[in-house]
Parts: structure tokens; sequence; C-alpha cells
């Protein structure tokens, strides 16, 4: 296996070469199952971070922390997941619309569903820095 990757290196250019394929091919299989959709859900409770981030390619993402049920019934602390609003929109999302209304969710502390679908692996870093993507946003409660 060694001597594949010294001739491939060798034929490229040396290192830089293969530096180039090895990269090219990470980004290759991350933009391939990036777009692959592995299954689809929601999950329940309050933004506690929404933000634009990004040097170069700027993303939406936000912060879920959620919420679970003790055996006794009692509301309780289940962790938190990661979200990213998907920049290209595959699925008719508005992506604009849907950042204000994670903010302003944020601000009021207010208890929401998140729809989102997962895909293969993490996505490409222009479309967010997370697999789990949000379709939509649906406030609980009053």
């Amino acid at each position: 296996m060694g001597s594949s990757l010294k001739f491939i290196g060798t034929v490229l250019g040396g290192s830089t070469g293969l530096v180039a394929v090895v990269s090219g091919l990470c980004f290759g299989l991350m933009g391939i199952g990036g777009g692959i959709e592995r299954g689809s859900g929601s999950m329940t409770g309050v933004f506690n971070r929404v933000e634009e981030t990004g040097v170069i390619w700027k993303t939406k993402e936000a912060t879920l922390a959620l919420e679970g049920k003790s055996s006794s019934g009692d509301d309780t602390n289940a962790g938190s997941r990661r979200f990213s609003s998907d920049s290209h929109a595959e699925h008719g999302e508005d992506i604009d619309s849907l950042y204000v209304l994670l903010q302003k969710y944020q601000t009021e502390d207010r208890k929401v569903r998140v729809d989102y679908i997962k895909t293969l692996t993490k996505v490409t870093p222009w479309r967010g820095k997370t697999g789990y993507l949000i379709q939509g946003v649906t406030p609980i409660g009053d």
C-alpha cells in the first residue's frame, strides 16, 4: 500500500501532488455523502445559540438544548444538538426567513420543535457545519 502511494506521489509531483489527491478525495466523498439523506426527524427544545459563521463561506448554525423526560415524568436536560440551515435550500426552505425565526425563538427563549434531515456525512463547508439540516421550526405552546 505504501509503495502505491509513493508511486502516485512521484507521478503527481511529489508530496504536493499526493496532498492534492488526498484532499480531492476527501472533499469529493464529503460532497457526495453530504447530498445523500439518511434520515429525518424532529427534536424539541430551546435554542441557546444562533449565529452566522464562517470566514469564506457564511453559514447559519444553531444549537438546540434538548428536552427530555425522566422516569418520573419531570422535564430534564437531554443534552444539545447542533444544526445547520442548508445554504443550498434543496428542499424549498427559505434560509433567510428561517434564520430570522431561529433568532426570534432564541431571544424569546421559546420551546420549539425542529424538523430536520440527516445527511450521510457532514456536508461541505459552504453548505453548513453539521449533517443535521433544519427544514422547519414550529413553536410549542402559546
